[in-house]
């Protein structure tokens, strides 16, 4: 059987986080080869709303077979299982080049991610022994709009790509540990997206 192509992605740091933890640990996957699955080709993105569009015009580009999009919450509680995206952006926070949305009184587009069996990866992360949990809820920042706009992009374009976005918990011992819900060690959290890769791989 042919070998999936696999893409994960993360986030560089945003104003109020000048170390993304999902940045770091993109670059530990990147310095320790062999911990997922299959090989993956790992990309940075820019915490930027304008950025990601052309990001996901060239990820999609040649579609690959499993999309892991990363980013940071302070509200994960292990692996944050994202299930949805909308299309709402909050004109609270500014990104990394200092944009914010605009306020909309239009009611959010919700964009459910049918295609996955969140339950059974979250129970597969349990039985390795990662904290995981499913998600309604990927926020309002840059993180939910390049989600939403990569579900829309996979919908609109019948492509055969399986996408997940997924928030990780701050990293144990950083300086974003004591002001998050939960944290973990670099090693389990890399453990984990090689779970969530070949669960992707397998679940078809």
């Amino acid at each position: 059987m042919k070998e999936k192509r696999a893409i994960v992605t993360a986030f560089r740091s945003f104003p109020g986080v000048g170390e993304n933890p999902s940045e770091r640990l993109l670059k530990y996957l990147q310095e320790n080869t062999g911990l997922l699955h299959q090989s993956a080709d790992l990309q940075l993105l820019e915490t930027a709303y304008a950025a990601i569009q052309p990001a996901r015009d060239a990820i999609l580009a040649d579609p690959p077979d499993i999309l892991v999009m990363l980013g940071y919450s302070a509200m994960a509680n292990g692996f944050k299982l994202e299930c949805r995206a909308t299309s709402l952006c909050s004109p609270t926070f500014s990104d990394a080049r200092g944009f914010r949305p605009e306020q909309s009184d239009d009611p959010p587009d919700l964009l459910h991610n049918d295609t996955l069996d969140f339950g059974a990866l979250a129970a597969d992360l349990n039985q390795a022994g990662l904290p995981a949990h499913l998600s309604d809820n990927a926020g309002a920042y840059v993180c939910n709009h390049a989600y939403y706009s990569v579900l829309s992009h996979i919908a609109e374009q019948k492509l055969q790509t399986r996408a997940i976005f997924v928030h990780i918990p701050a990293i144990s011992g950083s300086a974003l540990a004591p002001i998050s819900k939960s944290s973990m060690e670099l090693a389990d959290l890399a453990r984990g997206v090689g779970v969530i890769t070949r669960h992707l791989a397998e679940d078809d």
